[in-house]
């Protein structure tokens, strides 16, 4: 299989004394892969994956179905998105996963289909689909980036956990005296004078 964006001419070719034809697409890993690397074949497969998931974690009870569908049906979907979920297949599964989510959002709370999206992302506590993909690929990156030791970001993060966090609201509190905001918060009771007044400053 060649991956290329101009068109190749279906001609044969050979390793060793193999004969090898061109196709255009592949399953690798569980992904399918065309020539073009657009992901369209993956992306046709995606939806029906959705549907037949859904479907059967419809039949289990209510209390259960939340950890299913972050388990079961998250698992499925994005399974090696950080591969074919990028910048120019994401309009193209957008649709797909907006409503299958709020088909999952509906079967957690038990709504009807009439349920607008700002109640189904507010009471069903279930992130989308598309957010999850992301924190999942930063995640996947950060742990690439902080593998190796001697990597300037292993450093850093190593530094950045074990350091305190800074109780000053900007850089301008740390400029006034600790012992200046405390007398201004608690200030010390004035004595009372213990001196009898003169006679002609009594009141009458």
């Amino acid at each position: 299989m060649l991956f290329a964006n101009c068109k190749e001419e279906q001609s044969q070719r050979t390793f060793g004394e193999e004969r090898l034809n061109p196709v255009n697409s592949t399953r690798w890993l569980g992904i399918i892969l065309d020539s073009k690397l657009n992901y369209v074949k993956h992306i046709k497969v995606v939806k029906p994956r959705l549907d037949t998931t859904l479907a059967q974690i419809n039949k289990i009870s209510i209390k259960d179905t939340r950890t299913l569908i972050k388990a079961v049906l998250y698992t499925r979907i994005l399974f090696g998105s950080v591969i074919w979920l990028n910048t120019l297949t994401q309009n193209k599964v957008k649709p797909i996963f907006e409503k299958s989510y709020k088909k999952a959002a509906r079967m957690i709370m038990g709504s009807l289909k009439s349920t607008t999206l700002i109640f189904l992302r507010r009471d069903s506590e279930l992130m989308p689909i598309l957010s999850t993909h992301i924190i999942q690929t930063h995640n996947m990156i950060l742990r690439l980036e902080t593998k190796d030791e001697t990597h300037p970001v292993k450093s850093r993060a190593l530094k950045e956990a074990h350091e305190t966090v800074d109780s000053h609201l900007s850089a301008m509190h740390k400029l006034i005296q600790q012992e200046k905001i405390a007398a201004k918060i608690n200030p010390e009771p004035e004595p009372i004078s213990t001196f009898p007044t003169k006679p002609w400053r009594r009141l009458l």
